[in-house]
C-alpha cells in the first residue's frame, strides 16, 4: 500500500481479521492510512453473555494493523463490562 511515507507491506489479509478479533461475523469497511500506518477499519459481532446468563450478539468496531495484526483501537457497547465474551 502506498502511504505518505512510502510503501507499506500488507502482511495481514482480510480473511485473518476475524480470527484476530475473535468475532463471528466481520465487515471490512476500508483499508486506509492512519498515523503513517496501513489500517483496516472493521465492524463485527461477538457472541457474549450478559451476567453469564443471557446470550447476546455484541457489536464492535475496531481498527486492525494491516502490517502486524495489532489492534490499536476497539469500540464496544457501553454494557460490555457486564458481558463475558464466548
Amino acid at each position: 500500500m502506498q502511504t505518505s511515507t512510502g510503501t507499506k507491506e500488507i502482511k495481514v489479509m482480510p480473511e485473518e481479521i476475524s480470527e484476530i478479533l475473535g468475532t463471528s461475523t466481520i465487515e471490512i469497511t476500508e483499508l486506509k492510512e492512519e498515523s503513517e500506518k496501513a489500517v483496516y477499519s472493521v465492524t463485527g459481532t461477538k457472541k457474549a453473555r450478559i451476567v453469564a446468563i443471557f446470550p447476546v450478539d455484541m457489536k464492535i468496531q475496531a481498527k486492525v494493523s494491516a502490517e502486524t495484526g495489532e489492534i490499536p483501537s476497539i469500540e464496544k457497547p457501553w454494557w460490555s463490562f457486564l458481558a463475558k465474551e464466548e
